[in-house]
């Protein structure tokens, strides 16, 4: 849908939001009844340099739905974590406000030191290794050196970090540096190998 075409079935829009909204609130409740400790989403808002639509759009219509989301969850007790590929930046203080606490990122488009130095007192960041190219492109060595500098950057005394690829792994990944992330993954989870905060 364009731009244009939203602002010309504002209403209508608005109308299908709440009614997505509200039915996902249910499943929330049901969730939470089943002893869930979070709830993941994966919503893409962004491209690789800009967002879908202005930060004004979401923030005139998409903000409340995932407000009320957010809140719904949090209300259970439960951990709000969000995938989102893109270029995020105008928008993070916004989905901090609606109350994501953990944010599964692109790397590729977002800056990791930015956003530790920016938003690691508000967010746990997931994610990080990079499927498009660091991954497919690197050697073992490369890519056990590559995760042990997101570890070092990302698990933050602030917050923390939950080690993953950014995305699902593309099947032209080499296995061997499949095997070495998983390693690497492991390894410096443990914070005395990595030599922080102890």
């Amino acid at each position: 849908m364009r731009t244009s075409d939203l602002k010309n079935d504002w209403k209508k829009v608005e109308r299908l939001g709440w009614m997505i909204c509200n039915f996902l609130c249910g499943i929330v409740d049901g969730f939470a009844e089943a002893g869930m400790d979070g709830i993941f989403f994966s919503d893409d808002l962004g491209f690789s340099n800009q967002l879908i639509f202005s930060p004004e759009i979401f923030r005139d219509m998409w903000k409340p739905w995932y407000k009320k989301l957010f809140e719904r969850i949090r209300s259970h007790d439960m951990h709000v974590i969000m995938h989102s590929c893109g270029f995020l930046w105008e928008i993070i203080p916004d989905l901090i406000d609606c109350g994501m606490q953990v944010y599964h990122y692109q790397s590729s488009v977002m800056d990791t030191k930015k956003l530790v130095r920016e938003y690691g007192k508000d967010l746990t960041f997931f994610g990080g290794i990079d499927i498009q190219k660091f991954l497919i492109n690197s050697n073992p060595k490369e890519v056990i050196k590559g995760i042990k500098e997101m570890f070092m950057i990302l698990d933050h005394d602030g917050g923390g970090y939950i080690s993953g690829p950014t995305n699902t792994i593309m099947p032209d990944t080499p296995f061997e540096n499949i095997i070495a992330m998983y390693k690497a993954m492991e390894e410096y989870s443990d914070r005395k190998k990595l030599g922080k905060f102890v």
